[in-house]
């Protein structure tokens, strides 16, 4: 109770929930995926019913932000990968995970309105359509180097929105070793949060708006 007192206590929470955002319908949908599958995957439960509530949240957390696409990839590859999970329920989780990109690229099928949150950026729009290789090999690094200096300072100060006290700093930094670690250890379990975690911040690292990360760290802080 405690811990999550404090967790929902953090400037960057407060901040990030005071506006009209779309992170914050996208970390319920989000979490309501990562606990869908958590149930799945304890029962090892056939029931139609919860792949099919399962596809709709995946569904509709890819449309909500287009970053969604890291819970796919995560799905799919702890799916593929995860030795615990019954043949059935395998074959489930792929039925869920297709349907659930069909029904995504239908959505920009008919509402070509929206295909620019449907489908994200274009490298074309940002670099010119006349790029070529060395252009957006450049352009990647560029905004590799940029977002991870980005991402580090959004981290500390979605804790204390500040970094001019050197305390603050320090122990920021601290909490994010500590939480790297617990990461990393989860990883080696096939732990279907942390693969979410890693796609969604290695979409991070070329995301072509440095300026917003901290809002879009929000989504992941919870976990």
């Amino acid at each position: 109770g405690l811990l999550i007192l404090a967790l929902v206590s953090l400037p960057g929470v407060v901040t990030s929930s005071l506006g009209i955002l779309s992170e914050n319908l996208y970390l319920l949908l989000s979490l309501s995926v990562l606990m869908t599958y958590s149930h799945i995957k304890r029962k090892q439960n056939t029931n139609w019913g919860l792949y099919l509530l399962l596809s709709f949240f995946l569904t509709f957390t890819v449309l909500t932000r287009t970053i969604g696409i890291a819970i796919f990839g995560a799905l799919f590859l702890v799916t593929l990968l995860d030795s615990e999970l019954a043949r059935e329920v395998k074959n489930r989780l792929y039925i869920s995970i297709a349907s659930s990109v069909i029904l995504w690229q239908l959505w920009g099928i008919f509402k070509p309105q929206s295909s620019d949150l449907t489908y994200g950026f274009s490298i074309e729009y940002i670099i010119g359509s006349k790029a070529g290789l060395t252009d957006v090999l450049t352009f990647l690094w560029q905004s590799f180097n940029v977002n991870t200096m980005q991402i580090l300072s959004s981290w500390c100060h979605y804790l204390f929105l500040t970094h001019s006290i050197f305390w603050f700093f320090l122990f920021s930094y601290i909490v994010l070793i500590v939480c790297l670690t617990g990461l990393g250890l989860r990883l080696l379990q096939l732990k279907l949060d942390s693969l979410y975690i890693v796609f969604y911040l290695i979409i991070l690292l070329f995301w072509p708006h440095p300026g917003e990360m901290t809002r879009f760290l929000h989504p992941i802080m919870f976990l």
